[in-house]
């Protein structure tokens, strides 16, 4: 017995008859796993930067600029 979950359910007519479900606000895809061993104590803030290497991340950016550059240019 529970008063409260948060889970990712999809909501179905079925469900809805039991259990009073809430209209999900915004979903996405998207979700990050990061070992803990990875992470230190000191640099939690920053700890997704260690996610991908320093090649990956210039990529990543390179990619965002020219993409943004593109957009621009398309807009004008």
């Amino acid at each position: 017995e529970a008063d409260i979950a948060v889970a990712p359910l999809t909501i179905t007519a079925k469900r809805e008859t039991a259990v009073d479900m809430t209209k999900p606000f915004m979903q996405t895809g998207l979700s990050f796993i990061l070992r803990k061993d990875l992470a230190s104590d000191d640099s939690q803030f920053l700890s997704l930067l260690n996610l991908f290497s320093t090649e990956m991340w210039m990529g990543i950016l390179v990619a965002y600029l020219l993409t943004s550059i593109c957009i621009f240019l398309v807009s004008r």
